[in-house]
C-alpha cells in the first residue's frame, strides 16, 4: 500500500508520511481474515508476488451493518488492463453477498480516474453524488465521486430487482404503450428475429410474459427494466432456464442507449440467476454486427465460445450469430484471488 500512496496520491487520502512509521502489527491487523474482524484485504497475485489489492469494511454500528464499503483498490502498472482490478472488485463483491445483512456495498473514486470509474460501472456500482473538494493533494484539490451497489436480489413473486438507477420488475398490461413503442422502432429491433411488432404481437407477448410469471416452476423470467428517477419502462431483460443453464437476452429503447443500463440490468440479471437460481452457466447470442450487444456481454466478461454463420433470418437476410457465455465459477471469485 505504500507504493500505492506514492503512484496515486490524488486516489488516497492517507499518505505515504502517515503511514510509513506505522508498527508491522498494524498492517498484519489489515490483512487478517479473524472471523470478528469488519474488515478483509484481498491480493492478486501472479505465482507469489502480490501484484493488486483490494479492501472491504463493514459497518460497526447497528444502524450502518447493512452497509460495506470497498477499500484501497490498487494494481500495480504493469498488470493493469489485465482483468486483475475487475477479478478483485468481484472477489469483494462475493464476499459481501455471502456476509449476511450486508445490502449495499459503497465506494469513492478520484472524478479524473475515469477508467477506474468505468470499471466500476461495468460491475454494477452506480454514482449518486460527487463531493467537490474531498482531497486536498499539495495545492490542488481533488473531487470524489461517491458510487453504490445494491446487493439485494429477491426471487419471490411480487419482489423486484433493483439498483439505484433501475428497477427489474414484472410486466403488466399497462406497459403496452412503452413497450410497443420500442418494439416498433426500426433501429431497435434491426438486429432482433421479431418485429417490428404489430399491436397484438406486443399485447400477446405481455400476456405471455404475465403467464410465465406465476408458472411454478417458473422458467422463463421475463423483466420489464424501469428508470428510478423516471419510473418510465425503457426496456425487458429475461433468463430462459433449461435445466442448470440460462438464456440471457435484452432489449432497450433508444432513449437508454449508451446510458449504461444494457450492462447494469444484465449484470443485475445475472447475478439473480447464480445467486437465487442455482444456475451454473449463463449464454446470450448476438448477431455478430451488434456491436453495442457485443461490448454489453464482454463487459459482463462473458466468452465467446463461437460463430455460427447463417444461422438466421432476419428480416429476409442471413445473418452470422456469435455466442457468448459465463459458467457459474467464473463469475465468482477466480482462482488466482486470494483473501
Amino acid at each position: 500500500m505504500l507504493q500505492a500512496y506514492a503512484d496515486a496520491a490524488e486516489a488516497f487520502t492517507s499518505t505515504v508520511s502517515e503511514r510509513e512509521s506505522l508498527p508491522l502489527d498494524w498492517w498484519m491487523s489489515r490483512v487478517s481474515d479473524h472471523p470478528d474482524s469488519d474488515e478483509l484485504v484481498f491480493g492478486a497475485f501472479e505465482g507469489a508476488r502480490l501484484v493488486g489489492v483490494a479492501g472491504i469494511r463493514f459497518g460497526s454500528r447497528e444502524q450502518t451493518k447493512h452497509r460495506a464499503t470497498l477499500f484501497g483498490l490498487y494494481v500495480l502498472p504493469g498488470f493493469r488492463g489485465q482483468t486483475v482490478a475487475r477479478s478483485l472488485v468481484e472477489a469483494v463483491l462475493s464476499h459481501a453477498r455471502s456476509t449476511p445483512g450486508t445490502q449495499v456495498v459503497q465506494l469513492s473514486v478520484t472524478e479524473e480516474n475515469t477508467s477506474a470509474i468505468s470499471l466500476y460501472e461495468a460491475c454494477g456500482f452506480v454514482a449518486y453524488g460527487t463531493e467537490p473538494l474531498a482531497v486536498r493533494y499539495g495545492e490542488k484539490y481533488v473531487s470524489k465521486v461517491h458510487m453504490s451497489h445494491a446487493l439485494r436480489k429477491e426471487s419471490v413473486e411480487g419482489e423486484v430487482l433493483r439498483t439505484p438507477r433501475l428497477v427489474l420488475r414484472e410486466f403488466d398490461h399497462n406497459d403496452f404503450e412503452a413497450v410497443h413503442a420500442y418494439a416498433t422502432d426500426l433501429e431497435v429491433v434491426r438486429y432482433m428475429e421479431w418485429g417490428p411488432n404489430t399491436a397484438a404481437e406486443t399485447r400477446n407477448f405481455l400476456t405471455r410474459a404475465q403467464s410465465q410469471a406465476s408458472a411454478r416452476p417458473r422458467t422463463i423470467y421475463e423483466f420489464a427494466v424501469a428508470e428510478v428517477a423516471t419510473d418510465g419502462l425503457v426496456g425487458g431483460i429475461g433468463l430462459h432456464l433449461n435445466g442448470p443453464q440460462a438464456m440471457l437476452g435484452y432489449c432497450l429503447s433508444r432513449s437508454a442507449w449508451g446510458r449504461g443500463f444494457a450492462t447494469e440490468a444484465a449484470s443485475l440479471l445475472v447475478a439473480f440467476g447464480f445467486d437465487s437460481l442455482d444456475i451454473h452457466r449463463v449464454w446470450a447470442r448476438c448477431d455478430s454486427e451488434n456491436a453495442a450487444s457485443l461490448r454489453v456481454l464482454e463487459k459482463l466478461r462473458m466468452r465467446r465460445e463461437g460463430l455460427l454463420e447463417h444461422d438466421c433470418q432476419i428480416r429476409g437476410e442471413w445473418r452470422d450469430t456469435a455466442l457468448f457465455a459465463i459458467l457459474e465459477s467464473e463469475w465468482r471469485v477466480p482462482s488466482r484471488i486470494q483473501p
